[in-house]
């Protein structure tokens, strides 16, 4: 059985979007199968928890994580040329690009030559590991099996007892003086960034070929491809002229985000250790990244960075609350 060309144009747009749409749903259900807690057994009486300071082994050389707030002023756009740069190496390339290259690592520092003096440095980045407890107390509440009793308070009884904080000891008789029945460490060992390109684009000469075959005329569909044909030895396949279309060009970017997280008992063993990595593949328009005028120097928002770590520390919370429904105390 013959299918017209016509028939098969669209067959064609049909799959595209059918596989585009089957995409964003799987990425949609696993997300959701990955941040859902059981139901709390009936009866279940909550465990007091204090969370202590988390580490940050995670070196962040290459970027930072900055607050959320509104910094367009402050960053380079796709559209911005690169900055001056004081050494005498080519400057016209574009930063954005030049940040986001397929062939070079998520974040660099722009080009070879050394930024000008920043006059806004920006503000203070944010530590993974600050980032990562403050989402492990609400993932903990969340889940409905601990009671997180505030840092601070569990410091002022602390000091009490140990003014200058000296003792390693006293965290335990703190902890039994507030009825913490665990105290929960963690750190945030690995926090990186890496380049994956792809392209969102629907190139015109793509159009055109898909175009030629729903229109019934054998003697055009041959000139166009004859004249592709003839434009791959005018125009290197890969140059500019093959990638302009509809759409956006697009980079995707690995992320890689590696936690661990303990739970000490009040006689001071250790009840649970684990560690989670998760590895994600995010597009730069997803992921926030931000382009410092004034250092070149990668930035990530908080709530961006927070939805990266979120998804480790839901399986640690959900690893940790299955061991609480057996019996941990």
């Amino acid at each position: 059985m013959r299918i017209p060309m016509r028939g098969t144009s669209a067959l064609v747009i049909l799959l595209f979007s059918c596989s585009a749409f089957t995409k964003v749903q799987q990425s949609m259900q696993s997300l959701d199968s990955r941040t859902g807690y059981k139901p709390v057994p009936t009866g279940f009486t909550k465990l007091r928890v204090v969370l202590l300071p988390f580490a940050n082994s995670a070196q962040m050389k290459a970027f930072d994580i900055v607050p959320d707030g509104d910094y367009k002023d402050d960053i380079l756009s796709p559209s911005d040329p690169a900055p001056p740069l004081k050494s005498e190496a080519p400057t016209d390339t574009d930063a954005w690009r030049t940040a986001v290259s397929p062939d070079s690592l998520i974040p660099l520092t722009i080009g070879p030559g050394e930024p000008v003096i920043p006059v806004n440095p920006g503000p203070d980045p944010i530590l993974p590991g600050d980032l990562y407890r403050e989402i492990a107390e609400t993932e903990l509440f969340q889940s409905g099996r601990f009671e997180v009793i505030p840092y601070h308070l569990f410091l002022e009884e602390r000091r009490r007892i140990d003014p200058e904080l000296a003792d390693p000891l006293s965290q335990i008789t703190a902890a039994k003086n507030l009825n913490v029945q665990l105290l929960i460490t963690g750190d945030c060992t690995d926090f990186e960034i890496k380049r994956s390109s792809s392209y969102w684009k629907v190139p015109f000469w793509a159009l055109l070929l898909v175009g030629s075959f729903a229109i019934d005329d054998k003697r055009f569909r041959a000139m166009v491809i004859e004249t592709l044909i003839r434009l791959m030895f005018v125009f290197p396949v890969g140059s500019d002229f093959w990638k302009a279309g509809i759409g956006w060009e697009d980079v995707d970017v690995d992320v890689e985000v590696g936690l661990n997280l303990r739970a000490v008992q009040q006689g001071g063993s250790i009840s649970f250790s684990e560690e989670s990595t998760t590895r994600r593949t995010e597009s730069v328009r997803n992921l926030d990244l931000l382009i410092w005028k004034q250092t070149n120097r990668i930035r990530i928002q908080k709530t961006s960075a927070g939805r990266q770590i979120r998804i480790g520390v839901t399986d640690l919370v959900r690893k940790i609350s299955v061991q609480v429904d057996q019996g941990l105390r």
